[in-house]
């Protein structure tokens, strides 16, 4: 066994030794982890905390969430540690499969052909190389953990025993919710290999209850916190009939690619609409494999459970309740093919045993299949080096891919081509306008190049049904501030403050445009009501300094712009103009001292430049007649002026 295992684990560690030297994609990565900041500062009782009671894109995942933070406290933030924890976890999930089969059956070559299948087949790449399917390497973990304590139990049961069963089931179901199908996948191998089927179907199942307590616990939290994102497709876009015929169009391409693993990409389109021929003929072909199987099920019963472990545990992601808008997932069979794998490599083994004089042939067949399964498996780590080559090869092997588009009109614009950025987001809206994201985010680039009617016309496309309107208006509000029609911008920030009174940047942002109206009173009584509710607001804070100052009242804008560099001390903008005021209030000795801080930091800085040769001037009486402007001041995390 110690031969086999190293064997194993040398064999994955060389297929996936390429993704060490990744970093993070822009798909679900940053959300997850990259920019995370919960997750970025590491383990603490607070990060812990929220850990418990936050979602991450409508997933209650705290055990992921967790193991994140672990990396980033033993390994640093590089992605480098993320990736290799990943891959660490895949060989020790090959290896715990390998064991728990030679423990259930007695067969360790069969067992072990097994695992290599999972080791190194190409559907399983995604679940390995892409950072943020932590959940899915680590809830398989501890599922695999559950389903080898379960074995214990069979052989003598004890409450003790059960316990420890049901803990790493539960800790699983806190990885990921996949797994809520183990307890039937349990009474699967109670019938073969564990042969309990002789105590009764009654017992068998009551004594699973509590199992599926766990399970229905689960099903029911992630329906809640996917429902609370949005994150469930609504009926309007993927209607019950497709959802249905896809599932089996699925179920049966996922047995395909399975045989001939090519064309894989990191997010497939869903059709909607789907001919009532081609799934007709999925159903046909799923009936018929399974009445070979259920016929079989004395002579080779492995058949029939290797097949119902593969559909059952197939079902939670098949589609029926539809999150996101894919029609399927390569990350989805990373334990459904358990059960095609076992059914494939014993149906073999026993058909040796019955003709010895295929061995030869069988062993040799075997070996170059495995070797041209992991040569597949490792180019198709490749492709996950960055976000650009996943999501390009995304392009060539599927059609009609909006979200690809979408992800590669982020690239480009971060690339700085903003041309080819709305060229992707056009294309991803063609495909489909319902497309919210695409649409916000070409309305950001239009912004940029200075086609504000262009911009504000996608956001008000937008409004009427986006997931977060509050977003959608502080955007629309900002376009319109942006093209001078104050009265347009203010209307978008009273309707935000209408939804949500404690929007910070919407009252910092409407005292701003009041300002700017000439209502200056007004103005800095919606800086006070913002800084009332977030005092560490550097935005309100400075732009309501900047109002005192305007207004004379230069003892209450120094006691602001002080307050403000408290909370962000590298703020240049608002020591300079510090600076400014003090320099009004005839200190020039103070002056001078917080601009040569500005410039120790900020040589360059051209405000900074101007002020230091005011200062430097004897006879000079007051400030330059410009100071920092009112917009632009502030840092960009917490800027109160329109972009």
């Amino acid at each position: 066994m110690a031969v086999t295992a190293a064997l194993l684990v040398a064999v994955t560690a060389l297929v996936y030794a390429p993704a060490l030297g990744f970093g993070f994609v822009a798909f679900d990565d940053p959300q997850y982890v990259a920019a995370n900041p919960a997750v970025q500062g590491g383990l603490s009782w607070e990060s812990v905390r929220w850990a418990f009671t936050s979602t991450t894109l409508g997933n209650w995942h705290p055990l992921t969430s967790l193991s994140y933070m672990l990396d980033i406290e033993l390994l640093g933030s590089d992605p480098t540690g993320h990736h290799a924890v990943n891959v660490v976890l895949h060989v020790a999930n090959t290896l715990l499969l390998a064991a728990v089969l030679w423990n259930a059956t007695g067969a360790l070559w069969r067992s072990a052909a097994v695992a290599a299948l999972f080791a190194v087949h190409p559907l399983h790449v995604e679940s390995v190389a892409w950072i943020a399917e932590r959940k899915d390497v680590l809830s398989t973990f501890f599922g695999l953990l559950a389903i080898a304590a379960w074995l214990r139990y069979a052989r003598r049961p004890s409450p003790t025993r059960y316990l420890i069963a049901a803990l790493p089931f539960a800790l699983s179901l806190m990885s990921k919710s996949m797994l809520v199908t183990l307890p039937i996948l349990l009474l699967l191998l109670d019938v073969w290999p564990l042969g309990r089927a002789s105590s009764g179907p009654r017992r068998l199942i009551a004594e699973k209850l509590p199992l599926v307590a766990l399970a229905a616990a689960a099903v029911v939290g992630a329906f809640v916190t996917q429902a609370a994102d949005s994150a469930l497709a609504p009926d309007s876009i993927v209607p019950w009939p497709a959802r249905a015929s896809n599932a089996v169009i699925a179920s049966l391409a996922y047995l395909g690619k399975t045989v001939w693993p090519s064309n894989l990409a990191v997010y497939y389109p869903h059709p909607v609409a789907v001919e009532a021929g081609r799934a007709s003929a999925a159903v046909a072909a799923l009936l018929a494999v399974s009445a070979g199987a259920f016929v079989c099920r004395k002579s080779r019963p492995y058949l029939l459970v290797g097949w119902l472990w593969y559909l059952v545990s197939l079902l939670p992601v098949i589609g029926l309740v539809q999150l996101g808008y894919q029609s399927m997932a390569d990350r989805y069979t990373y334990v459904p093919l358990i059960g095609v794998f076992l059914a494939v490599v014993w149906g073999v083994a026993d058909l040796v045993r019955e003709r010895p004089v295929l061995r030869g042939a069988v062993v040799v067949g075997s070996l170059v299949v495995l070797a041209q399964l992991a040569a597949l498996s490792r180019q198709q780590v490749h492709y996950w080096r960055d976000t650009r080559t996943l999501f390009e090869h995304a392009l060539e092997v599927t059609e009609a891919n909006p979200i690809a588009h979408t992800v590669l009109g982020q690239v480009e614009a971060e690339a700085g081509d903003l041309d080819a950025s709305v060229a992707h987001y056009r294309e991803a809206l063609r495909l489909e306008p319902r497309l919210d994201e695409a649409r916000i985010n070409l309305a950001t680039i239009l912004a940029h190049q200075g086609r504000l009617d262009d911009a504000a016309a996608e956001l008000e496309a937008v409004l009427p049904g986006a997931r977060n309107p509050v977003d959608v208006r502080m955007r629309l509000g900002n376009v319109h501030a942006l093209a001078g029609d104050l009265d347009a911008a203010l209307e978008q920030y009273r309707a935000v403050l209408e939804q949500q009174p404690d929007h910070v940047m919407a009252r910092s942002n409407l005292g701003q445009l009041l300002v700017r109206k000439g209502r200056r009173a007004e103005g800095m009584t919606a800086y006070r009501e913002a800084l009332a509710r977030d005092p560490a607001f550097v935005a309100a804070r400075f732009n309501l300094a900047i109002a005192l100052a305007a207004d004379g009242s230069l003892d209450e804008a120094r006691q602001e712009l002080e307050r403000t560099l408290q909370h962000a001390p590298e703020f240049s903008a608002a020591r300079l103009q510090l600076a400014l005021v003090l320099d009004q209030q005839g200190r020039r000795a103070d002056a001078r001292a917080e601009v040569e801080r500005v410039l120790a930091a900020r040589p360059n800085d051209p405000m900074a430049q101007q002020l230091a040769r005011h200062l430097a001037e004897p006879s000079a009486v007051g400030a330059p007649s410009q100071g920092p402007p009112e917009e632009g001041g502030a840092p960009p995390a917490e800027r109160g002026s329109p972009p």
